[in-house]
């Protein structure tokens, strides 16, 4: 696989360097703060970091020594997958009864399979950036007022503060409200025209981190862009650090971190190790001070392991808890009156699907809490074009089985008895099969609201076992949220979609949520499949 190092290098040449003792153990630290984890909170802290200087003893003034540890690859323009035979090659996954992680180590998809909640996270330099839509929305006023630390309640306490500090923000991230017009290279936006109709204006454009100027429109930002159009932390915020002397280096997953009377000790593996078995995989590298930037799962999973390994480690006992999903949501609005053109086949010329940017579109309804959700529309990459035929296909079909149909039936053949003497129509075409002009007539909803955070995060047992605890990889983590699924929240988004999109075409629930549609599972007896959920906003506490 291509190996691109343009911010960073390979985290084999830190180990390098750390056994050749270029750094001794009994002198100064060899960094001032160590980043594990280089998405939105680890790539803000490095380029913060970058800029800050020290005062020795002697009154002179220094940069600090920064490093950032990144567990996937570094990826550019050009490097992201754009087919489906090639989306095998950047996927990496495990599952809530199993702590080994299986497919590509360091693959750009991480699937979380898990029994209850589903989740899909980015590993690579730049966190979700690389493969988000990149909205920057500014949340209501009242989801500060409970369950944060009182220094955050305190700070944003008025809608103006909020307003200034998102637009700082997404200044910083450059992110601009999005473009639907027609322009001398492209028609408009068809699924936002369609999207703002369905919602009867509700809401209006985005705001996403993403160049107009670059965007060639092809709909693949959940992907990769290989246009370079998507404002992603490798070309802000690490860019930034990395010119202001912060080392990064990929391919290193952390173990676990231990206390040291002179500051901390990190233990890290080659996420892709050549000899998955060897003796002792771990290597330590030291630091004054540690910031765990990981993720919802990442920096959960290493304190979780410090603290087995080390009982005295002083550790919140809330750790792993109040686990959230953000009350993700994703369904779709099947065979519409209007072409919506939000999934482009896989083969189109990528400069002429003139599908957009994966999210341009928002709404909010709801007044409180409770109640309150926000809707955006969606494109399908055209990687995942074919599954998202097949599984709309499916859906819809087995949503026709419970629909009752009156309607005269004609002959479709001379041996029907009721065919005497009645003229013969032709076959329409295969109801079960998929319909590609149905396909460009489907709308991409994904919801979002307050799923009351009811989740856990644990350990998958089996995960310090004599052979397992060398095979250090990140994902020996798991979702235990029995039951997630009957939250209120996902009622009140599927009453609200239901409710727009009356009389529009055929509303398809997610098919984890609730396989079996309404029409049908009352006539089935035993215990009827629902309530999974898949994700790709996790947040923990």
């Amino acid at each position: 696989m291509y190996k691109p190092e343009w911010l960073s290098e390979g985290a084999e040449r830190l180990i390098a360097k750390w056994s050749r003792g270029k750094w001794s153990r009994g002198k100064q630290q060899p960094y001032d703060v160590l980043i594990v984890g280089s998405g939105y909170g680890g790539a803000v802290a490095a380029e913060r970091l970058a800029l800050t200087q020290q005062t020795d003893e002697h009154g002179n003034k220094r940069n600090l020594r920064v490093c950032v540890l990144e567990r996937g690859m570094e990826h550019l323009p050009g490097t992201f997958p754009n087919s489906f035979s090639q989306l095998p090659g950047h996927v990496r996954f495990s599952r809530f009864d199993d702590p080994i992680v299986k497919g590509v180590a360091k693959g750009l998809f991480d699937i979380r399979v898990g029994k209850d909640v589903s989740v899909l996270l980015a590993s690579g330099l730049g966190g979700g950036s690389l493969i988000n839509a990149g909205v920057a929305a500014t949340p209501h006023p009242e989801v500060f007022k409970k369950g944060w630390p009182k220094q955050i309640t305190d700070e944003f306490s008025t809608p103006q503060a909020i307003d200034a500090a998102y637009g700082a923000a997404a200044r910083a991230l450059g992110a601009e409200i999005a473009q639907i017009e027609k322009t001398a290279e492209f028609p408009r936006i068809a699924k936002h025209d369609e999207f703002v109709d369905l919602t009867r204006r509700l809401g209006g454009k985005a705001f996403i981190t993403v160049d107009h100027g670059e965007c060639k429109r092809c709909g693949d930002c959940a992907t990769g862009c290989n246009f370079g159009a998507k404002k992603t932390l490798s070309t802000s915020f690490l860019a930034e650090a990395r010119r202001h002397g912060v080392e990064i280096y990929t391919g290193a997953t952390v173990s676990h971190i231990e206390k040291r009377h002179d500051g901390w000790s990190v233990f890290l593996a080659l996420t892709a190790q050549p000899r998955p078995l060897v003796e002792n995989p771990l290597h330590e590298v030291r630091a004054r001070t540690v910031i765990l930037a990981a993720g919802a799962f990442g920096s959960p999973e290493i304190l979780m392991r410090s603290k087995e390994r080390c009982r005295d480690l002083g550790l919140s006992q809330q750790l792993g808890e109040r686990f959230s999903i953000n009350g993700d949501m994703i369904s779709a609005l099947y065979n519409q009156p209007r072409r919506v053109n939000a999934a482009p086949a896989e083969d189109a010329d990528l400069e002429r699907r003139f599908v957009g940017p994966t999210i341009t579109g928002i709404a909010r309804k709801g007044t409180s809490a409770k109640d309150r959700v926000v809707i955006e529309e969606l494109a399908i990459p055209g990687a995942l074009r074919r599954v998202f035929e097949e599984v709309v296909t499916t859906s819809a079909m087995l949503d026709n089985f419970g629909r009752n149909d009156f309607s005269d039936h004609e002959p479709i053949t001379p041996r029907d008895p009721q065919a005497e003497g009645q003229p013969i129509r032709e076959p329409k075409a295969d109801t079960f099969a998929v319909d590609g002009d149905a396909i460009e007539r489907t709308q991409v909803f994904a919801c979002m609201g307050d799923d009351g955070a009811g989740g856990r995060l644990e350990l998958v047992p089996g995960w310090n076992t004599d052979e397992n605890v060398r095979r250090v990889q990140g994902g020996a983590i798991r979702v235990h949220w029995p039951k997630a699924g009957e939250h209120d929240i996902y009622r009140v988004q599927d009453d609200a979609l239901v409710e727009l999109a009356k009389d529009r075409g055929t509303f398809l629930r997610n098919p984890l949520w609730q396989p079996i549609p309404k029409g049908i599972s009352g006539s089935l007896s035993g215990k009827k499949p629902s309530g999974l959920l898949f994700s790709v906003h996790p947040l923990c506490g």
